[in-house]
C-alpha cells in the first residue's frame, strides 16, 4: 500500500496553478515527490498572488492543465493507494473545476482529510489551518507555505506526528478515522461522516416512527430536500413552480411531506422551505400566526402574490388522491444518500428573489455598468 499526499494552489482561489505531491509507504518513507507548475490561463488575484512562493512569469511560462491531465489522473488513480490531504475537499473541487473547464473526464477518487483527522483527535470544537495544526504538534513549518509541494510534505509530516503522538501506524489511523474519509465521483463530493449521521437518523426514525418534525426528522427532511430528484416519468405540470406549505402542516406530517416533495420533483416543481418566494402556497387550514402563511401574506403586499390553494386542490392538480399520498411508502434509504443537487447561480438568485431570468441578467449588466462608471 502506498499513500499519496497532494495539495493544489490556485491563482484566484479557484483555478489551478500548482499540483504538488509526495508519496510514502506505511512507514512514512518518501518514495516520490514533485510539483507540477501549471499555467492557470486566468488573472492572479492580488491577495492570493502575495501568498504564492513562485513568480507569476514562472506560472505563465508553463503549460496549461490539459498537458498535465494524464499525469495527474495516473497519479490519483494508481492501484493499492490511499489519498490524503489537508482540507482536501477544496483540492477535489479545484480538480473538478479544471476538468469541467477543459472538457476532461472527471477524476474519481476516495480520500482522507487530515484536517478532519486532526480535529477528531485534538480540536473537536473547530477545524484549524494547516500551520496552526502543525504548530500544536511541533511540526516544523519554517519553509514556504502556499507552495503545493511543500504543503503536501507538511501535511504528510503532520499525519506522521499524529501517528507518533497516538502510538498508531498510518494504516491504523485511516481505519480509526473512517468517518474522516470522503469521495469525489462524477464531480460530486460526499463524505462518510454525513452518510453515517443520515443512517443513524434513519434508524432513530424507524424505531420511533414519529410523524412530527422533531430534531431528528427535521435533519432527515432537510437532507431529503437537498438530494431529491425526479424518479417517475409523469406530466411536468408543475414545471418551474415553487411550492410552499403551512408550517403547521409541515411540522405534523413528516412522512406526507416527504411524499409531497417527491411528487413535486417528479412533476418539475420546486419545494420552497418556509414558503419563501413561493408562487403556489398550499394552505391546510393555517392556524393564526403560522410563520409560513404570514410570510406569504407579506410577499403578497410586496407585489409578488402567491396563488393560495387548499391541499385537496393541490393534490388534484398533481393528479393524485389523498389516499395515494398517505399510502406512499417511506423513501428508500438511498434517496437520503443521493448526491446533493447543484444549483446554478442564476437559479439560486431567481428562487431567492422571485425574479425572472431576464431580470437576473439585467441586474448583472447594471452592476457591470455601475463599476465601469466608477472606474471612469
Amino acid at each position: 500500500m502506498r499513500y499519496l499526499f497532494f495539495d493544489i494552489e490556485c491563482c484566484d482561489g479557484q483555478h489551478m496553478c500548482e499540483f504538488g505531491y509526495v508519496i510514502v509507504d506505511d512507514k512514512f518513507n518518501i518514495t516520490d515527490e514533485n510539483i507540477l507548475i501549471i499555467k492557470p490561463e486566468k488573472p492572479f488575484n492580488p491577495i492570493v498572488r502575495k501568498k504564492l512562493s513562485l513568480r507569476t512569469q514562472t506560472y505563465n511560462k508553463s503549460r496549461a492543465f490539459p498537458y498535465y491531465y494524464n499525469e495527474i489522473k495516473k497519479l490519483i488513480t494508481a492501484p493499492d493507494q490511499l489519498i490524503l490531504g489537508y482540507a482536501i475537499e477544496n483540492d477535489a473541487n479545484f480538480l473538478k473545476t479544471a476538468c469541467e473547464r477543459y472538457n476532461k473526464d472527471y477524476i474519481n477518487f476516495k480520500f482522507f482529510d487530515c484536517q478532519k483527522i486532526y480535529t477528531k483527535y485534538y480540536a473537536p470544537e473547530h477545524a484549524l489551518k494547516l500551520d496552526t495544526a502543525c504548530e500544536k504538534l511541533k511540526v516544523d513549518t519554517s519553509g514556504s507555505l502556499h507552495n503545493s509541494g511543500y504543503d503536501s510534505k507538511i501535511t504528510m509530516l503532520l499525519a506522521k506526528a499524529i501517528c507518533d503522538d497516538r502510538g498508531i501506524s498510518l494504516p491504523e489511523m485511516t481505519v480509526d478515522c473512517r468517518l474522516c474519509a470522503g469521495e469525489i465521483k462524477s464531480g460530486v463530493i460526499s463524505d462518510e461522516a454525513t452518510k453515517d449521521k443520515i443512517m443513524r437518523a434513519l434508524e432513530t426514525y424507524k424505531k420511533n416512527n414519529d410523524n412530527n418534525l422533531n430534531e431528528n426528522n427535521k435533519y432527515l427532511f432537510g437532507q431529503f430536500v437537498k438530494r431529491v430528484c425526479a424518479e417517475n416519468k409523469t406530466k411536468k405540470n408543475l414545471y418551474g413552480k415553487r411550492i410552499g406549505f403551512t408550517e403547521g402542516y409541515e411540522n405534523t406530517h413528516f412522512k406526507e411531506m416527504l411524499s409531497l416533495v417527491q411528487f413535486i420533483a417528479d412533476r418539475g416543481g420546486i419545494y420552497c422551505k418556509g414558503a419563501k418566494h413561493c408562487n403556489i402556497f398550499v394552505d391546510d387550514c393555517a392556524q393564526e400566526n403560522d410563520k409560513n402563511f404570514e410570510r406569504v401574506k407579506r410577499q403578497s403586499s410586496d407585489g409578488r402574490a402567491a396563488k393560495i390553494i387548499k391541499l385537496s386542490e393541490f393534490l388534484k392538480m398533481m393528479e393524485i388522491s389523498q389516499e395515494n399520498m398517505q399510502a406512499a411508502s417511506f423513501p428508500r434509504d438511498a434517496a437520503f444518500l443521493r448526491p446533493v443537487r447543484e444549483k446554478k447561480t442564476e437559479r439560486n438568485y431567481i428562487e431567492n428573489t422571485g425574479s425572472t431570468l431576464r431580470e437576473f441578467f439585467g441586474n448583472i449588466n447594471a452592476d457591470r455598468l455601475k463599476k465601469s462608471n466608477e472606474l471612469k
